[in-house]
């Protein structure tokens, strides 16, 4: 099915898709996404806004928001497989929030939701949607099992991230590295912390990403109690090497 771009549906669309990497700027624009898509009539749009809504909440440590916001894109968007993919994400979000609150069975019973809608998905023709695909989803699943303590099964998704995702996907793969990071730290392994770290510094000149940057200076602060350590010093060296020029360049 073809949907028909109108002015309010691309606005929407577009003010979604530039500030997606902007988290000074992204809370009022994503309210202006949702307006216009409310407007157009769009409830997947809608729902869309609704997600970055939702990552927002859950960013700024506001699980209970973000699991509000994920439903009620949920309540919008048709239990129909060509949304499937959207809504596979909508329960990502509803995993993510209940898992960083702590409730462990409702977050595991969201990921079977989100896979039960992802794998019943068929493409639905709306070019504003952004993609959502088994990868996506392992990475949600990865920061919920890492969230939850579950340190094995979390880094099982992560590498499942690794594997789906082609070099040339430098920002997801940094991210995931991220979460691999912070999944080695909580069980105590600062090697494989600094290593994956080190993966994200190594395709820092390649991205442009405020929130690579905010989440490896969040590692580096966590480390900090290790210093003395060579595998800790070397990296955290590196940090302070690197970070100050990229920060640079971006403002």
């Amino acid at each position: 099915m073809s949907i028909r771009p109108t002015p309010r549906r691309r606005a929407a669309a577009e003010t979604y898709s530039s500030l997606r990497n902007r988290g000074d700027l992204a809370a009022q624009h994503f309210v202006q996404a949702f307006g216009l898509a409310t407007a157009a009539g769009d409830q997947a749009l809608t729902a869309q806004a609704l997600v970055s809504q939702s990552q927002l909440a859950l960013e700024n440590d506001h699980p209970h928001d973000a699991v509000r916001l994920a439903l009620a894109g949920l309540a919008l968007v048709p239990d129909d497989p060509q949304y499937g993919a959207l809504r596979s994400r909508l329960h990502a979000m509803t995993a993510r929030g209940t898992a960083l609150a702590g409730a462990s069975a409702t977050c595991l019973a969201a990921l079977r939701d989100a896979e039960r809608e992802l794998a019943h998905a068929v493409p639905t023709g709306n070019e504003w949607l952004s993609p959502f695909d088994e990868a996506s989803l392992a990475a949600e699943a990865s920061i919920c099992l890492r969230d939850l303590h579950d340190w094995s099964a979390a880094e099982r998704q992560a590498l499942r991230v690794l594997e789906l995702r082609t070099p040339d996907r430098t920002r997801s793969r940094a991210f995931t590295n991220l979460t691999l990071a912070t999944v080695h730290l909580g069980r105590g392994d600062l090697d494989a912390t600094c290593e994956a770290g080190t993966r994200v510094l190594d395709a820092a000149s390649q991205l442009d990403s405020d929130r690579v940057v905010g989440q490896l200076r969040a590692l580096g602060r966590r480390l900090e109690p290790h210093l003395g350590l060579p595998v800790v010093n070397e990296f955290l060296g590196r940090v302070a090497t690197t970070l100050p020029a990229r920060t640079a360049e971006a403002s």
